[in-house]
């Protein structure tokens, strides 16, 4: 069941695939500033008026932002114990048409969504854009790259064109 008010859907609970957590999310209508808590695993609060439905929206979004850096950044570290490539910069943010990508000033730009998919899939992802610090362009010597860390890359590619299925609605 979702709560719907002027065309915002408030979630009911939030599960990160990633992560494979859900949390269960309570609404309290409340005087003062509208906040949201974690109080305890798997339980958020969303305190304040009844008429901040974009506002709750907005912090349940910058809390699964948050979330997914810690995540995303703690496994672009572990994986890249094994690929050992260098960059000077992570960046953790929302693209609208891209998973990842890394440019020519060795910034590595992941998208916060990933946090939805399965762990697998973040992996490649990651595998990926390090390995496109070696090789920029999808070269056969890319993917053979690729294929050093993912055994199983042509899987995961292909899972990665209907990963935006993975997202829940409630996500802008």
């Amino acid at each position: 069941m979702e709560i719907r008010c002027h065309m915002i859907t408030l979630p009911e609970h939030v599960y990160l695939r990633a992560l494979n957590k859900r949390w269960n999310i309570t609404y309290v209508d409340s005087p003062g500033k509208l906040i949201m808590i974690e109080h305890h695993e798997g339980e958020l609060a969303v305190y304040g008026k009844n008429y901040a439905k974009r506002a709750a929206l907005l912090l349940i979004i910058r809390w699964t932002k948050l979330k997914a850096h810690d995540y995303l950044i703690n496994q672009l570290i572990k994986i890249n114990r094994r690929v050992n490539v260098r960059f000077k910069k992570v960046i953790v943010r929302s693209h609208e048409w891209q998973w990842g990508s890394y440019s020519s000033t060795k910034t590595m730009s992941l998208n916060y969504k990933l946090i939805f998919l399965p762990p697998t899939l973040v992996k490649h992802l990651i595998i990926h854009e390090l390995c496109h610090i070696r090789y920029l362009e999808h070269s056969p010597t890319f993917w053979h790259e690729v294929s050093k860390y993912d055994k199983n890359w042509k899987k995961h590619r292909k899972a990665l064109e209907d990963a935006n299925d993975y997202i829940p609605d409630w996500v802008i």
